[in-house]
């Protein structure tokens, strides 16, 4: 009760913040590696020094994760195809790490007066685990204030390209996002 006191009233939590500087804001990227847990993660950590993907890819390059308890020979190759696997799929996203930034620009898409109807297309619509962009499909009968509207939307940090028709940007969290604007008739044909 006293920790959500002080929440409340201060709006930061002491014990958080003491948590948080026992160890360093990289080491919480290890939990995106297949079978690393809190356990392993802290044995890690703790006996090699391993605070990062970089950390954990040299040390089990060099043999040293394998010679832990409880990891072995078998575990430190799984590590290492899992961080092998991870590169390959840089630049892409999981669904689950976008689906609640793709859903509020979807909304946000739609409460615009000028949009008529929104949907989001690609491989997000099909719910891939995998997934390199998102993609919009707005109808409206004025594409301009759409793709400006896109274009200023605080998810957005920079514009890739922009036609009468189709803008790429690329959001905040390092996802390329495609807005294509059509007329109302074309709506279905466009792709949602």
């Amino acid at each position: 009760a006293a920790k959500i006191s002080e929440l409340a009233t201060t709006g930061a939590l002491k014990f958080l913040d003491e948590l948080r500087a026992e160890f360093p804001s990289a080491i919480l990227e290890l939990f995106s590696i297949p079978g690393l847990g809190s356990k392993k993660i802290k044995a890690l950590y703790e006996q090699l020094k391993v605070s990062s993907i970089a950390d954990l890819q040299a040390a089990c390059e060099s043999g040293r994760v394998a010679e832990l308890p409880g990891f072995g020979e078998t575990t430190q190759t799984k590590i290492c195809n899992a961080i092998a696997n991870r590169a390959k799929h840089a630049g892409s996203f999981q669904f689950g790490e976008i689906a609640a930034e793709a859903e509020q620009l979807r909304r946000d898409l739609a409460a615009h007066n000028d949009a008529l109807q929104v949907s989001v297309a690609g491989s997000f619509r099909r719910r891939k685990e995998i997934v390199r962009d998102l993609d919009f499909i707005v109808a409206s009968k004025s594409p301009d204030a759409i793709t400006e509207f896109f274009c200023a939307h605080q998810f957005v940090e920079g514009l890739i390209a922009r036609g009468p028709t189709k803008t790429s940007v690329r959001l905040k969290s390092g996802i390329q996002c495609d807005l294509r604007v059509v007329m109302n008739a074309e709506y279905l044909a466009a792709g949602p």
